[in-house]
């Protein structure tokens, strides 16, 4: 009669612990782990859901689009400034972050000219990606692109 009530618990236990792994970040969580990294290092790259880059390494794709304007280290700002360098360019780059209620938005200062969202799914306090849709690599295709960092 015990075996039922200790599969039960143990039943109890496995669902708590899938819940608590899967749950998504909070804008607070966000709001503070972002910050708190310091610099954020580019782990990998895919368009239209195939790898272009991972870890420094470019990864060629016959017919696909070419992805090869990238920030290897970016940072965010407690200030809402998105910082970062486009590799091979020594001048930094500013765009504005912000939390919302359901993601991260990355946005240029210039009105119109697109974004980049992070997921409370997607964000993990040691990494996150980031995402986007866009039809200038390949107009007028519809390209969605999404960048891995971690700490």
């Amino acid at each position: 009669m015990m075996r039922y009530p200790a599969q039960a618990i143990s039943l109890w236990l496995l669902v708590c612990c899938l819940a608590a792994c899967s749950r998504s970040a909070s804008r607070e969580e966000a709001e503070q782990w972002l910050p708190a990294a310091g610099k954020w290092k580019l782990r990998e790259v895919t368009v239209n859901g195939k790898p272009v880059y991972r870890d420094g390494e470019i990864i060629e794709q016959f017919g696909e689009v070419a992805f090869s304007r990238y920030m290897e280290e970016v940072s965010f700002l407690p200030n809402g400034d998105f910082t970062g360098n486009f590799k091979n360019d020594p001048k930094p780059v500013t765009f504005k972050w912000t939390a919302t209620d359901s993601e991260v938005t990355i946005s240029d200062t210039v009105p119109g000219s697109g974004s980049w969202s992070i997921p409370y799914a997607r964000l993990q306090e040691n990494a996150f990606e980031m995402n986007t849709e866009t039809t200038a690599y390949d107009p007028p295709n519809l390209t969605k692109i999404r960048l891995r960092f971690e700490r």
